[in-house]
């Protein structure tokens, strides 16, 4: 008999994949098409983090902050990775983004989950 836990775990996993997938295609079509892609893969960030945290009946308050905490920290790694890739391994700018975009949101979507599944002790 499979426990809950291995059950939530599966959603958890495809449901980052999933968001990490979509803002891959969006930083591609919107840099295809010469849009900027900070407002989508904003949006699609914020929406990550609140289906991860409501799962676990996360504070809403701090559910929130986390998501602000979140869109700061994918922008500023965002950047920085999409930068260091263009140095390192001279991939086309476009590309560097998108994959970039893929690994951070990876990146943030377990943190996230480890975060809101981590169990608070009481004093």
């Amino acid at each position: 008999m499979k426990d809950n836990s291995s059950k939530d775990l599966r959603y958890i996993n495809l449901l980052i994949h999933v968001f990490a997938s979509l803002h891959a295609l969006s930083s591609l079509l919107a840099n295809l098409m010469g849009y900027n892609d900070e407002v989508i893969l904003t949006a699609l960030t914020i929406s990550m983090i609140v289906l991860i945290a409501t799962r676990y009946s996360f504070p809403l308050e701090v559910t929130f902050a986390l998501a602000l905490l979140n869109c700061f920290a994918g922008f500023y790694l965002g950047n920085l990775g999409a930068t260091m890739i263009n140095s390192i391994v001279g991939l086309d700018g476009i590309l560097a983004n998108v994959l970039t975009t893929f690994v951070i949101t990876e990146f943030l979507g377990w943190i996230t989950y480890l975060i809101v599944t981590t169990k608070r002790v009481q004093a």
